[in-house]
């Protein structure tokens, strides 16, 4: 008899420590593989032209009710849809729905100087320049060299190269662009790395296999020094948005509370979304009480089509 795969038990007790037994046990449903879904590129055309050519090819697309360029197909494979010219050209870009949230909140416009700390693959970056209109300035920091030059391909092909003025890239740790950009960006996204605990599938066991809580302190730690860095970058009056795809408080809300307590200019902003696709953001962990404050940011719910998150936006107190 083949054992049915379950999320590691330490995982299972935290989700339970933290939304109780109901909710935890609901939320074990979600970690599973996810239909197919895509962002429309404006940078290589208009919305309706591309949705008239997927449509010719015999893609059927569902829209999302939140963000007009979100699609989920809901036939045909992934592999079908990259061999389509609209793919190949760069006119969609194959990206989870929960990832398009923080670059969203962010809401980065025409003419401002916006930094993406963690750009690879590209998801993000090419949407922030999709919502700037390729217009103003935008830098695109990644640490990994192999993840770099699929940055790199991801921005050309997606139209964002194109313009030297607009956009510069750096290979490297985001932390040493602080000395060149002291108090420079008007909005800064630093979508960390993490635990990634919302995206275990139970049919990949590499997905879970080096769960462990040792693992979350080590990623905590790095957050607070690239949050520190970003932070020093952005102008005063200027907006952050800092997301993970975890669920670990030490990642969220605790994090966010030590930064807090660090930086008193600080403000969290509130971020609206509708109330059924939120999950509750904590109000204390393991014995310490949260800031009030920390009620504003956003925990996204899993669902079927979309990883859980946690989303937080800052402002720079002037």
């Amino acid at each position: 008899m083949v054992t049915k795969p379950t999320i590691p038990r330490g995982l299972k007790e935290r989700l339970v420590e933290m939304f109780g037994v109901s909710l935890a046990s609901d939320l074990e449903r979600f970690f599973r593989a996810r239909p197919t879904t895509l962002r429309i590129n404006t940078l290589r055309g208009d919305r309706a032209t591309i949705l008239t050519e997927l449509t010719a090819a015999g893609f059927k697309l569902k829209n999302v009710s939140w963000y007009r360029e979100a699609f989920v197909l809901q036939n045909k494979s992934q592999r079908e849809l990259e061999s389509t010219p609209a793919y190949l050209f760069g006119r969609i870009y194959v990206q989870s729905l929960a990832s398009m949230v923080p670059p969203l909140i962010l809401a980065p416009q025409p003419g401002e100087k916006v930094l993406d700390m963690t750009a690879a693959p590209g998801g993000k970056t090419s949407q922030l320049a999709a919502l700037m209109n390729g217009q103003g300035k935008l830098v695109a920091a990644e640490l990994d060299s192999i993840r770099y030059a699929r940055l790199e391909h991801n921005l050309r092909l997606l139209g964002v190269a194109e313009k030297l003025d607009f956009l510069e890239l750096f290979l490297g740790d985001a932390k040493r662009l602080v000395d060149k950009y002291s108090e420079y960006f008007d909005r800064i996204l630093l979508d960390a790395p993490c635990s990634a605990e919302a995206r275990i599938n139970l049919e990949d066991r590499a997905s879970f296999g080096y769960w462990n809580e040792k693992k979350i302190a080590a990623t905590a730690k790095e957050q607070r020094r690239l949050l520190a860095a970003g932070w020093d970058m952005l102008r005063p009056g200027g907006f952050l948005v800092y997301s993970t795809c975890t669920f670990a408080p030490e990642e969220n809300e605790v994090q966010i509370a030590g930064f807090l307590v660090a930086h008193s200019e600080a403000r969290v902003r509130e971020i609206s979304w509708a109330s059924d696709r939120r999950l509750p953001v904590l109000r204390s962990w393991r014995g310490q009480k949260l800031p009030e404050t920390i009620q504003r940011c956003l925990r996204l719910k899993p669902s079927l089509e979309t990883e859980g998150f946690f989303v937080c936006l800052l402002q720079k107190g002037k």
